[in-house]
């Protein structure tokens, strides 16, 4: 349900022909809680859901992105992240 909502918020705030890009990871900050509930999409449902909301996607790629990387140290978080490029289509009377 919170996936829809930032959808349909990004729908909303964006005029016509509104570019809307996109860097980062499916990452569910509640999916390991067992008392909230989570809605988990796959980028290909999430997708379908940009379209759903009057969402043209021009672009999209899987791009490797790092977090919390620090050159002093061994560690380094990677991310296989959805990258998308969408243009708002012209109202259909929301």
């Amino acid at each position: 349900v919170r996936v829809c909502v930032c959808v349909y918020v990004c729908m909303q705030l964006l005029a016509d022909g509104g570019i809307w890009i996109n860097l980062g990871p499916l990452l569910y900050h509640y999916s390991d809680s067992p008392d909230v509930d989570s809605t988990e999409l796959s980028y290909s449902e999430l997708r379908l859901l940009v379209l759903h909301y009057g969402f043209d996607i021009k672009e999209e790629a899987e791009r490797t992105c790092y977090y919390t990387q620090n050159p002093n140290s061994m560690m380094h978080t990677i991310y296989n992240c959805a990258f998308f490029v969408a243009i708002k289509k012209p109202s259909r009377g929301w």
